[in-house]
C-alpha cells in the first residue's frame, strides 16, 4: 500500500511537474511571441505617431499658406488665421496657445495665457526684428528636443515666421507701389 501510494504520489508529481513544465514552456513561448510582435509593432506604432505629427504640421502650414496667398486679406486677418492655425499643428493642440506681436499689434488665441513653457521666434525683415511669434503650452508636459517642444515644431515655427515675413514684404511693396501710383496720378 505504501509503495503503491508512493508510486501514485510519484506519478502524480511527475504528471503535475509535466503539466507545469508544459504550461511554463507554452507561457514562455507566448511571451516570446508577444515580445517579438511588440518589437515589430512598436516601431510601426512609433512610425505611425511620427507620421500623424508630420501630417498635423503640414496641415498647419497649408492652412497658413492658403490664407497668406489671398492678396485681398488684411494683415490683421492673416495674423488671426496664423495664430488660430498654430495649436492644431502642435503635439498637444488642446493645451497649445499662440501669440503674434507685430509693430505694436498683438494677436492671441482665445483663452490665451502666458506660461513657463514656450518657444519664440522673431519676425525679421532683413536684419530688423518687427515682432515675434510665441507658442505656449498651458501646462507642463514631457521633455523632448527643446523643453516640451519637438525639433519639428521649432522648424515649423521658424517656417511660419519666414512665410509671414514674405507676406509682410509683399503687403508693404504693394502699399508702396499703390502710393507711388497715387502720387504719379496727382501730378
Amino acid at each position: 500500500g505504501i509503495l503503491s501510494g508512493y508510486c501514485f504520489i510519484d506519478i502524480g508529481l511527475r504528471v503535475s511537474l509535466i503539466n507545469i513544465t508544459i504550461l511554463t514552456e507554452k507561457h514562455e513561448h507566448d511571451c516570446r511571441s508577444k515580445s517579438k510582435l511588440n518589437e515589430r509593432s512598436q516601431p510601426i506604432e512609433h512610425l505611425v505617431k511620427e507620421l500623424e505629427e508630420r501630417a498635423k504640421e503640414l496641415n498647419c502650414l497649408y492652412k497658413i499658406e492658403d490664407a497668406l496667398n489671398h492678396s485681398d486679406i488684411s494683415i490683421e486677418e492673416a495674423f488671426k488665421i496664423v495664430v488660430d492655425s498654430i495649436p492644431p499643428g502642435w503635439q498637444y493642440p488642446d493645451i497649445t496657445r499662440a501669440k503674434l506681436e507685430y509693430k505694436g499689434m498683438v494677436i492671441k488665441n482665445e483663452d490665451f495665457q502666458e506660461t513657463l513653457w514656450f518657444m519664440r521666434t522673431d519676425i525679421r525683415i532683413g536684419d530688423d526684428v518687427y515682432g515675434h511669434i510665441t507658442v505656449y503650452y498651458l501646462k507642463e508636459t514631457r521633455q523632448f528636443d527643446e523643453g516640451p517642444f519637438l525639433k519639428e515644431e521649432r522648424k515649423l515655427l521658424n517656417t511660419i515666421a519666414e512665410r509671414l515675413c514674405h507676406f509682410i514684404m509683399h503687403k508693404d511693396s504693394f502699399a508702396f507701389i499703390s502710393e507711388l501710383e497715387s502720387i504719379k496720378g496727382v501730378s
